[in-house]
């Protein structure tokens, strides 16, 4: 990294970061997941600043922070994450698209063998709702294929209509072998997706009198509910392999019981 800390620093900046911002910004990435007060000993920026300056980084998806304990730490981002300043800031892209791809192959370079701590718990506002859709699902993907390669839950028409165009990037991407098995109610919306998804995609129709107002998906060791029939959105990102083995025994359970009714 440290022939390339000077090269980096003048690309962040470009992408409209302050000096202070890159230097908060970079320190994270070094040390993974820190508290505000260690990441004001390392940077030797005062903690009111420190405070000032990450509530920024956060706002703009760079920066993700653990709301899991007691202790507030802040968790480096993937590098990835660096593709979300675009999509906010569209006027702008066609300038700053191969600023930040340089970038993210720096920062790929420097965290290739840092181990990223991930939060326990994500509560994912509507402004960076679809970039964490795009950034998350190799992670939540990589966590189905390493438990029983079964993605389960439950999904609402809302997230078929206002998520379409990354349900067919998913299609055209997921990982072979993969098998979905997800509960819906029966409408226009999931007839639409029906039409470009997989066979391996089973869908059942669960006909009780239940009004469901969020789309709730186990993925491997992680649990996501997203909340889409009120405005705002919000996401809820839960990693926690207890919780997601009793929720996956808990879909396959109801799964099996419509299954026999219908038998």
């Amino acid at each position: 990294m440290s022939g390339n800390t000077k090269e980096l620093k003048a690309l962040l900046i470009k992408l409209g970061f302050g000096s202070k911002e890159v230097e908060v910004f970079l320190a994270i990435q070094k040390y993974s997941k820190i508290t505000p007060a260690e990441l004001a000993q390392v940077t030797n920026i005062n903690r009111t600043t420190i405070y000032s300056i990450s509530k920024e980084l956060i706002k703009r998806g760079v920066v993700l922070e653990d709301l899991g304990g007691k202790q507030r730490f802040l968790i480096a981002s993937q590098p990835e994450s660096l593709a979300g300043v675009l999509r906010r800031e569209q006027k702008e892209l066609d300038s700053k698209k191969e600023i930040v791809n340089q970038a993210m192959n720096i920062l790929k370079e420097f965290a290739k063998d840092a181990e990223y701590a991930v939060p326990k718990i994500q509560f994912i506002t509507e402004d960076k709702l679809e970039d964490f859709l795009y950034t998350r699902t190799p992670e939540w993907d990589r966590s189905i294929m390493e438990t029983d390669g079964t993605y389960l839950g439950f999904q609402e028409q809302a997230f078929v209509e206002h998520y379409a165009a990354w349900i067919k990037w998913y299609w055209s991407r997921y990982p072979k072998g993969m098998r979905f098995n997800l509960l819906s109610s029966d409408s226009e919306a999931e007839q639409r997706v029906a039409s470009f998804t997989t066979t391996e995609r089973k869908i059942t129709f669960w006909k009780k009198n239940l009004k469901f107002t969020a789309t709730t998906w186990v993925m491997g060791d992680y649990v996501v509910m997203f909340v889409l029939s009120s405005s705002p959105h919000y996401l809820v990102e839960i990693h926690d392999a207890r919780f997601a083995q009793n929720q996956r025994a808990l879909f396959k359970a109801i799964l099996e019981d419509v299954d026999a009714q219908r038998s």
